[in-house]
């Protein structure tokens, strides 16, 4: 219960300050901090959002439930991030689901 607190508190503080930054500030001839915040402040809000599915609809959740929602944000974050440039075709998504593939087998034989 207190670890769903702690989620729920990440996603509102994550997407309040996403929103903010969406609203407040203007890319033009700013640093590139502010360019890669976004990024970021999306994969928190993204990660803690599927971590607190996880833990709301599985009773019992084990590292392998934190890998998956790591990797599922991860290429959605990626995906997005394809997108944003023009870059997004068929031939990228099914680039990111080969990568997705063998990145969850990896990370399952090296840390589950």
């Amino acid at each position: 219960m207190r670890q769903k607190i702690k989620l729920l508190m990440m996603f509102i503080a994550s997407l309040t300050v996403l929103v903010l930054l969406f609203i407040l500030v203007n890319p033009e001839n700013k640093p590139l901090i502010l360019i890669f915040l976004p990024v970021l402040l999306v994969w928190i809000t993204l990660y803690s959002l599927t971590k607190l599915a996880v833990l709301t609809f599985i009773s019992k959740p084990t590292k392998l439930h934190t890998v998956i929602s790591f990797m599922l944000t991860s290429l959605v974050v990626l995906i997005f991030l394809l997108s944003g440039i023009g870059q997004l075709t068929l031939t990228d998504i099914v680039l990111v689901v080969l990568l997705g593939s063998v990145s969850g087998f990896y990370f399952y034989r090296t840390w589950v």
